[in-house]
């Protein structure tokens, strides 16, 4: 029968995938970073690029990418479930590869260490996870209430970026605007994940949040394509569904992916963009995956909340223009 032969096919596809989810089995690193300055995860694999050329690191369905010391940590989509992965970094080259937080929902997104703890947003759960320096799970924090229905409920903001900046964690609120009709928001809050502030005028299905040394905080405005100041003030315009963001003195990068079904989004092609400091358009380049997250590698990027740490800044979000 047509739906027999259906499980069968299923079944021998994703059998392999479930096995090394089961024996924390890890893709060996290909290669080297070639001196290219940027890691890209993708939903087909984990890329150094830069302005004129990319090279594949590792295989596989990639979200939230972290550094710590001398490790990579790369959150991995695999068969249905989420894990996170630390990738070795020895100069140009990257080694080993081991799982080090697993049973995760395959909805986590982005990842950041932020002083000792990693944290994940395990968006569809409406939460942040907190880890830490031996992937101990030490909290598990819900702004918004845990959700009853699950993404059917009034409250679930499918959280899915989030970054520590003068000592307060951001999140930003995807709020599913295509299917709820709800502009996206950035969260303030304290370091219980209390929220203090809210900002609205976030766009449309937004991703990541970004902020400046003068205190600008940034935003993709994914479903407009589109990047956001938390004023609103468009700050850059492309053709694509924007998603990654990275900056610092030298520029900004950004990603677009082409939009597709859920179904279709394995095959899709990704973009970066490379701005200048105020986003004049320098060049742009063709990856082979949608893009979920773009940070340098010297971590010497805004979007990175260890930098905020290294760093002061003195103008406040709210206030700064």
């Amino acid at each position: 029968m047509a739906w027999i032969r259906g499980l069968l096919r299923k079944f021998r596809r994703d059998w392999p995938d479930r096995l090394r989810y089961r024996m924390d089995r890890v893709v060996r690193p290909r290669g080297n970073l070639g001196g290219l300055p940027y890691l890209v995860a993708t939903k087909r694999g984990l890329f150094a690029a830069g302005p004129d050329r990319h090279r594949l690191i590792a295989p596989g369905h990639y979200y939230g990418v972290s550094f710590r010391g001398d490790g990579i940590y790369c959150f991995e989509k695999l068969a249905r479930r989420g894990r996170v992965v630390r990738y070795r970094r020895q100069g140009d080259r990257v080694t080993g590869g081991r799982v080090v937080i697993r049973d995760l929902s395959e909805g986590c997104h982005q990842i950041d260490w932020a002083g000792d703890f990693l944290y994940v947003t395990d968006t569809y759960n409406n939460r942040v996870l907190k880890y830490d320096g031996v992937y101990r799970r030490v909290g598990a924090y819900f702004p918004l209430g845990p959700c009853e229905q699950g993404r059917a409920s009034e409250n679930y903001a499918h959280i899915n970026s989030l970054l520590f900046f003068r000592g307060d964690p951001y999140l930003v609120c995807h709020n599913e605007t295509a299917k709820t009709g709800r502009g996206s928001q950035v969260l303030r809050c304290d370091p219980e994940f209390a929220v203090r502030q809210t900002f609205d005028g976030c766009g449309a299905s937004a991703h990541n949040i970004v902020f400046l040394p003068d205190g600008t905080g940034l935003v993709c405005d994914s479903g407009g394509g589109r990047v956001l100041d938390l004023r609103g003030t468009v700050r850059a315009k492309v053709n694509l569904f924007t998603r990654g963001l990275s900056a610092n003195g030298t520029g900004i990068v950004v990603g677009g992916s082409e939009l597709a079904q859920r179904s279709a989004r394995e095959q899709v092609k990704g973009k970066l963009y490379f701005f200048t400091p105020d986003f004049t358009l320098r060049g742009t380049l063709t990856v082979p995956g949608m893009v979920q997250e773009v940070r340098r590698l010297d971590e010497d990027d805004y979007s990175l909340s260890a930098y905020w740490e290294r760093r002061s800044v003195a103008a406040d979000p709210a206030t700064a223009e």
